[in-house]
């Protein structure tokens, strides 16, 4: 069995194999950032409530990813389907 180590025999693996929930945590905090910009461009132009849950609804399924991954894969995809349904892209320009 091959371990990730750092040794003198050759290059030790890279962070995110010895390390993966950094990875896990980085996606989370990208996705927290991202998702802190989409409610501050709802609240700047003054959407309605539809648009302004549908965003909170795709926030609530990467939370809920955290615990239940497919779970909140389901709710993260339906938020895009809410979106269509409101008729407005919270993060499109213009």
């Amino acid at each position: 069995m091959v371990k990730a180590q750092n040794n003198q025999d050759g290059p030790a693996a890279p962070l995110w194999v010895r390390r993966p929930e950094v990875l896990h945590l980085v996606a989370y905090s990208l996705a927290a950032l991202v998702f802190t910009g989409q409610i501050v461009a709802v609240i700047l132009r003054g959407s309605d409530w539809p648009t302004a849950l549908s965003v909170v609804l795709a926030g609530g399924g990467v939370a809920l990813s955290w615990w239940r991954p497919w779970a909140g894969l389901v709710v993260a995809s339906g938020a895009s389907f809410a979106v269509t349904a409101v008729g407005h892209d919270p993060c499109r320009c213009g």
